[in-house]
């Protein structure tokens, strides 16, 4: 790693471009480290801010768009002759491709804050043959936003980059995966939508006969709600508990943040917006 970043120190966006290259065809390089680190560079007036970006977010694209265009040429012919070794077939592949041209682009973008996911996005997208057009415009998006995010992070936080870079990379990570799970539920919920509204109708009905009066179920649902909404509060305190040394790095990093974003120049806003 201190290989890299001297390097980096040594030759700036030509190393920032190959490193962020080779990392999504997935070979070992620490990329979010190298883009804080750029970032901090910029900090010290050493790289500019624009241009690390425009770098990191072409070398991004270059990569993706290689491992996309290995997955297209080598990866189809792999998956009809082996992929029913581990389910994995032509049939499957064709119902996963379905889902993607509809709903992968989102995840194309979000890939990028999760280690390890990012690196095969780009192969299964060539694999399952997405058009290039459709791939190209979520994953060269994505590329931007994620070298960005980090790039400035790297500016803001300055020499306590260091400090503060695994905490910015959990929070991303965390963020990735609730937005994830979103995406899943919103796909389920529109996918299986008739088949809840059954259910809850179902419910409702059983409920209904057992109790013999609609008042009953309402005593029963708002019970429910409330022990729910309990249970609820019993665990975000619990989560807070557990997390509260954590939320200090968030508390600081958005200080950095407030701090970089609101300078003196907006004094003249502030004080009129007070009156």
């Amino acid at each position: 790693m201190e290989n890299i970043i001297a390097y980096l120190e040594q030759y700036g966006y030509i190393v920032l471009f190959g490193a962020l290259l080779l990392e999504l065809i997935a070979f070992p390089i620490p990329g979010e480290v190298l883009m804080t680190y750029s970032g901090f560079l910029v900090y010290q007036h050493d790289l500019n801010w624009v241009y690390s970006i425009i770098v990191a977010g072409a070398g991004t694209s270059i990569g993706m768009t290689i491992s996309y265009s290995i997955g297209r040429k080598l990866g189809a012919p792999f998956f009809t002759k082996y992929g029913h070794h581990f389910h994995m077939g032509p049939a499957k592949i064709s119902k996963i491709s379905v889902w993607f041209n509809k709903h992968g682009n989102k995840l194309l973008i979000v890939a990028y804050f999760i280690p390890g996911i990012r690196h095969i996005t780009g192969y299964f997208s060539g694999i399952i043959q997405i058009p290039f057009r459709l791939y190209a415009l979520y994953a060269y998006s994505g590329a931007f936003l994620w070298v960005s995010l980090f790039i400035t992070f790297g500016k803001i936080l300055g020499p306590e980059w260091e400090q503060f870079h695994s905490s910015i990379k959990k929070y991303f990570f965390i963020a990735a995966i609730f937005a994830i799970v979103f995406l899943v539920g919103m796909y389920l919920y529109k996918k299986y939508k008739a088949q809840f509204h059954d259910y809850a109708t179902r419910f409702l009905e059983i409920s209904l006969y057992l109790m013999h009066s609609r008042k009953k179920v309402a005593i029963l649902l708002i019970s429910t709600a409330i022990v729910t909404f309990g249970l609820f509060l019993l665990m975000i305190g619990l989560i807070q508990d557990f997390l509260g040394n954590e939320f200090q790095d968030f508390n600081d990093i958005t200080d950095l943040i407030i701090q970089f974003i609101f300078t003196e120049s907006w004094s003249t806003f502030i004080l009129f917006f007070r009156s």
